[in-house]
């Protein structure tokens, strides 16, 4: 192969997605994870099948003959030039964990963990829950939407969201099926949607005195609602930049550890 065609080979590479992916996955690989590439799930409002970049699951710690856990990330991964923006609305803060954790949780099988993990949070003191936790006590800005910065449109990024909710709801209602199924409380999936950017990420905030506040980050999270529900139920997605993701993987193991543990989850079920 001539020097000239590897280089025009190397640079469109560099311009793709593709390095991300590869990235991601060899990060995600690093910290145990069982990752699959590029596996399809069935559209919830169209029924059509579509393709997520990564989909990857990894037991946690506290597991014995009766209970088991594990953290399933699904994984987007996208590269931009113009930096990306998190619109937010709310100039009062939450903390990462309820960002996640609260609400209106969509999988039935997973309402007494949510509760039994608030419930847990709640019980310790600030400097406790941050040992248990690390960066989820952090308080953040959530956002509601998405876009590229310096562009005309921002659709494509609002589908990327879209799609990662999307692949939420199909693979959290097959583990709502697996739980029916089973007739079991003795397994615990806790799925976190991730966009993951090789991008610079703010996140742009309007104060209580009606000023806008444009902040430089790593990491996001979006609440969206999905337009295929009535409901006001909303699919939190984190947003991590590629510089952070090794961090962030170590920070959402030790989170998942710990909301799913069994001392949190052991009065959900007499026979755990």
């Amino acid at each position: 192969m001539s020097a000239e065609l590897t280089n025009k080979i190397s640079n469109w590479f560099d311009k793709s997605g593709y390095p991300l992916e590869m990235y991601a996955y060899k990060a995600l690989a690093k910290e145990g994870f069982i990752c699959e590439k590029s596996p399809y799930y069935t559209d919830e409002q169209t029924k059509i099948a579509r393709e997520i970049d990564i989909v990857a699951i990894k037991d946690l710690p506290d597991t014995s003959e009766n209970y088991h856990s594990a953290l399933q990330l699904l994984i987007e991964c996208k590269k931009s030039e113009k930096p990306i923006v998190i619109l937010s609305s709310e100039a009062q803060k939450v903390t990462r964990y309820n960002s996640i954790i609260g609400g209106f949780p969509i999988n039935k099988a997973k309402n007494g963990l949510f509760l039994a993990s608030l419930f847990a949070c709640n019980e310790l003191s600030e400097n406790e829950l941050a040992y248990k936790i690390g960066s989820f006590v952090e308080l953040i800005n959530e956002g509601y939407s998405l876009v590229q910065a310096l562009n005309n449109s921002d659709h494509r990024w609002y589908k990327n969201l879209l799609g990662l909710a999307n692949a939420y709801e199909y693979y959290d209602k097959q583990h709502d099926l697996d739980f029916k199924r089973n007739n079991s409380k003795k397994y615990y999936e806790l799925t976190i949607p991730t966009l993951v950017i090789d991008a610079p990420l703010f996140i742009a905030t309007m104060n209580n005195q009606g000023e806008l506040d444009i902040t430089e980050e790593k990491w996001g999270s979006v609440n969206i609602k999905t337009p295929w529900r009535k409901s006001n139920l909303t699919i939190n997605i984190q947003v991590i930049k590629k510089t952070f993701l090794k961090e962030y993987l170590k920070e959402v193991i030790r989170f998942s550890s710990f909301i799913t543990s069994y001392e949190n989850v052991k009065n959900l079920d007499d026979n755990l």
